[in-house]
């Protein structure tokens, strides 16, 4: 480290602390100009109530006694109580009660003062001051419908655009297919809602092999999503520990008891293809039977090995090696497929599932996902239910050969 270090440290410190000062003599001025804004629409609010409350002196004055002059006040009164509360309502009320008292006093045809006049000054006042509190109160109940309405317009916003942030941070985080020489790829993933709960995991491994994943969280929104992200940078930290299918998901099965909110869980398919020896090594943690189909003719069915992680801390899971042959098919899905509901009102289900792949299997494998997706969800748009992801790799023989 230099000697200058310390000073550059220093001036980051006094650049912070100068910016720290800005940002609140800009608080503080937005603090001012608020309340600049609100006394001045007092003011205005004030000086209309008084010039409808001259207004209404002038009309009651005019017209003389015989009129209901309670009449008059009516508006500023109500205008005062609405803008400014049931206080302002009051006090309106009441400077227009005095108002009208002194204008009948003042009057030339006033008659003769008796205790019927005072019963009717008296009502006068009565409904002006239930006209300006009520007046407050429907204001103030209206002002605060607004300030929620504002808030929730708000919060919603923010919600948008936090998902949306979500969503781009978890499209990061899916990988993109490796090219591995002996093997094709293609996948397929459509969230129900903006952010998805599987997770979808292609890679290469230390010794060349294709790391095959696909995982589904139970649940749908944000607590499957955070909980697929993790689970995607928990499957980094144990290929670097297991190299092995089986050995993987006891580490994957340990870090997620407990750690899962409620009665969450997952299921998990994950396969090592080897190119060079045209092996496939798998281990299933209760997810939907992945399939294997062989170019000469037939399908496997990759049953699951072992129950679903993050429920049992000592859950066992078995692993399993199957020879392939060029041409070879690995097709990995989430249930969101089998559960697509169709327009006889059943489900899509594993057999007509089984179908629509060994229709397409003469597609490329990224032709072959879309098609699968498109026949099965239907030409037009519409919600599904579940997340759905599709993938699948084609074995097409050790590299180099041929």
């Amino acid at each position: 480290m230099s000697a200058n270090s310390p000073e550059r440290f220093n001036w980051n410190d006094r650049q912070l602390e100068d910016r720290a000062k800005a940002l609140a003599l800009r608080l503080e001025g937005t603090q001012q100009a608020d309340s600049y804004r609100e006394r001045r629409e007092s003011v205005l609010i004030a000086v209309q109530v008084a010039l409808l409350l001259l207004l209404a002196t002038t009309a009651d004055y005019v017209t003389g006694p015989a009129i209901i002059a309670a009449a008059f006040y009516v508006f500023p009164v109500g205008l005062a109580g609405w803008r400014r509360g049931p206080g302002a309502g009051l006090a309106a009320a009441a400077l227009a009660a005095l108002l009208n008292i002194t204008t009948e006093w003042m009057h030339p045809a006033r008659p003769l003062p008796n205790s019927l006049v005072l019963i009717n000054q008296f009502l006068h006042t009565v409904i002006l001051m239930t006209i300006g509190g009520l007046a407050g109160l429907l204001g103030e109940q209206q002002h605060a419908i607004a300030q929620q309405r504002d808030q929730i317009t708000r919060v919603v916003r923010q919600l948008e655009e936090d998902i949306r942030a979500a969503r781009a941070i978890q499209e990061l985080l899916i990988s993109a297919p490796p090219l591995l020489p002996g093997v094709e790829i293609g996948t397929y993933l459509q969230p129900a809602r903006i952010l998805v709960g599987d997770a979808i995991e292609l890679s290469l491994s230390p010794e060349g092999r294709l790391v095959f994943v696909v995982a589904d969280v139970s649940g749908k929104g944000v607590p499957a999503a955070l909980a697929g992200a993790a689970l995607i940078g928990m499957l980094e930290d144990a290929r670097a520990r297991y190299h092995s299918p089986a050995g993987t998901l006891r580490y994957l099965n340990q870090r997620l008891v407990g750690r899962l909110p409620g009665e969450m869980f997952v299921t998990l398919f994950y396969a090592l293809l080897d190119p060079e020896r045209a092996t496939l090594t798998y281990a299933s943690a209760g997810h939907d039977p992945a399939l294997l189909f062989r170019r000469c003719g037939g399908v496997a069915e990759l049953l699951p090995t072992g129950m679903v992680l993050g429920v049992l801390p000592d859950a066992r899971f078995e692993e399993r090696t199957l020879s392939l042959a060029p041409g070879d098919l690995l097709f990995g899905y989430t249930d969101g497929i089998t559960d697509v509901p169709q327009p006889t009102g059943e489900r899509l289900g594993l057999e007509r599932l089984l179908a629509l792949v060994a229709s397409s299997m003469s597609l490329s494998c990224p032709e072959l996902v879309r098609s699968v997706a498109r026949q099965a969800i239907g030409d037009e748009a519409q919600p599904i239910q579940d997340d759905i992801s599709l993938v699948v790799v084609r074995y097409l023989g050790p590299p180099g050969a041929g």
